[in-house]
């Protein structure tokens, strides 16, 4: 009887320990995955801080860049702070501006670089001590640096294209382009010259004033003169005042025999596309651009390796803008 209590007892021990042991296992295993759990969520819940650093003084005309890189900013848990200029395409304040938020505490940078070499070396330095992704360079220089843009001469040549497929680029045909001031785009130049500049066609440019007012009063001596064929706008904002122009003076009775046509996407200029004011445009995706823009940098923050990317874009006119493909990118906010 002594024995078999011995052993019962004995048996009770073991039973207990193995209870005990598997009681310090639980306890450790769950013990680890809170602290792997925990880890994981202040991990995501890490805010990266994005200087972007733009080219003008506001993003006004950028409406679809700016929301693309405003979701980015809230699907990767980034915050962005914009930094605009005093002056347009202003090279020494955007290099000031980036030693700034580079010694600030700025995660990263997004720049939109002004039209000049000057701008390329400063960057390549700062992009030595934080991750820095190029928006929509006019300039060359930035290999190696992450890149996101519009291929611009594949763009001008599709834009010259489709004027020749109009019907408006003849043997004798006349084309004026006009653009913002320091937003000449020599790449969309290069495309739409490959293109329409034939024996006896005639290219001519002008760069609009910065004052709004002005730049209105000029577009419009250029739609008014005698035999005027053709005006090709390279920015959205030219395409805005240009198209407005011919608005106005349609609806004052003024016959305007001037095709318009041009690069860029605003609410506005979608509203002269679809009224017939401008003739067709050629529209980047932009909210891509601004998306994948925030996601190169964050990438870059993380050390993964990175490539320059080019978004696409669409020649749209009235007959077709409503197609699913250029939709998309017209109306980027009923789409995202």
């Amino acid at each position: 009887m002594i024995s078999r209590g011995r052993s019962e007892f004995q048996m009770n021990r073991k039973k207990a320990l193995v209870f005990l042991l598997l009681i310090g296992l639980l306890c450790t295993t769950f013990f680890v995955y809170s602290k792997l759990r925990w880890t994981a969520k202040a991990k995501s819940s890490e805010v990266y801080e994005i200087s972007v650093i733009c080219r003008g003084k506001d993003m006004e005309d950028r409406a679809s860049l700016k929301a693309g890189i405003n979701q980015a900013a809230d699907d990767l848990s980034a915050e962005v702070n914009y930094i605009t200029l005093s002056k347009k395409n202003d090279a020494a304040q955007q290099i000031s501006a980036m030693k700034r938020e580079a010694g600030s505490g700025a995660n990263a940078i997004l720049i939109f670089p002004a039209d000049s070499e000057s701008i390329v070396e400063p960057v390549h330095q700062v992009a030595g001590k934080i991750p820095v992704v190029v928006l929509q360079p006019y300039v060359q220089g930035f290999s190696g640096i992450c890149t996101v843009s519009c291929d611009e001469f594949k763009l001008g040549e599709s834009l010259a294209q489709k004027i020749i497929s109009d019907g408006n680029a003849g043997h004798s045909a006349d084309f004026h382009i006009i653009y913002q001031a320091h937003q000449s785009n020599p790449q969309l130049i290069k495309g739409l010259a490959g293109v329409l500049g034939k024996p006896g066609v005639v290219i001519s440019e002008t760069e609009l004033p910065d004052d709004r007012d002005r730049a209105y009063d000029t577009a419009k001596s250029i739609l008014m003169q005698k035999g005027r064929g053709n005006v090709i706008a390279l920015d959205s904002g030219s395409l805005e005042t240009a198209g407005k122009v011919k608005s106005d003076l349609v609806q004052a009775g003024v016959a305007v025999p001037a095709k318009i046509y041009g690069a860029g996407r605003t609410d506005s200029v979608v509203s002269l596309l679809e009224n017939n004011a401008v003739e067709a445009v050629g529209a980047e995706d932009e909210y891509s651009l601004g998306y994948l823009g925030v996601k190169m940098a964050i990438d870059g923050i993380h050390k993964k390796s990175t490539k320059s990317i080019n978004v696409n874009y669409v020649i749209a006119d009235k007959t077709n803008m409503y197609k699913p493909q250029n939709e998309y990118i017209l109306f980027p906010f009923l789409n995202h």
